[in-house]
This record gives structure tokens, C-alpha cells and sequence, in this order.
């Protein structure tokens, strides 16, 4: 991994249909992350929001996934059960208007 790579990573970005989150999943991805984002609502902006994103790197980086990230535990068991399929060594999340 190079300086300022996130090659090997994972990250979780929360609210990423939109504004801040959809910025943060752009540059995350683009820096070499795999990607989860999450909405409890709207699941077809965050699946559009993957979609154009893997269309412009020309790579899976970004994952959909309809989830209430209010609801105690979602965050803890995504790392449990992404790091494994990515191949990531570490998990983070950023999380955009929540509270």
C-alpha cells in the first residue's frame, strides 16, 4: 500500500446517497477502499449512487446496502461480515447526519 492509499481497506459511509456521504464514497472508492454505503430509506439512490460510481473507476469499490444505522449493532456486524469478503484487514465508518 502506497502513502495516502486506502488499498486493503473498507470503509462505511452512512447517508451516502447524497451530498457530503456520495462525495466521501467518491474519493474513499478512488482511493482504493472498498465501499459500503447506506440508507434506511431509498435504496435505489444508493444503488444508483454504486452504480455510477463503479461505471466511472471501472471497478467493484462500491456496495448498497439498505440498512437503519440507528438500530444498535448495524455497523459492528457489517465489519464482521464485509472484512472477510473483501479481503480488507481493517473496518471504519464515517457516518453523515447522524446523530
Amino acid at each position: 500500500m502506497t502513502a495516502g492509499s486506502l488499498e486493503g481497506r473498507v470503509a462505511i459511509v452512512t447517508g451516502g446517497g447524497r451530498g457530503l456521504g456520495r462525495a466521501m464514497t467518491y474519493g474513499l472508492a478512488r482511493a482504493g477502499a472498498h465501499v459500503v454505503i447506506s440508507a434506511a430509506r431509498q435504496p435505489e439512490e444508493i444503488q444508483a449512487v454504486a452504480d455510477d460510481i463503479n461505471a466511472a473507476l471501472g471497478a467493484q469499490r462500491v456496495l448498497a446496502m439498505q440498512a437503519d444505522v440507528t438500530r444498535e449493532g448495524t455497523a459492528g456486524a457489517w465489519s464482521w461480515t464485509l472484512s472477510p469478503r473483501s479481503g480488507a484487514s481493517t473496518s471504519w465508518s464515517t457516518r453523515p447526519g447522524a446523530a
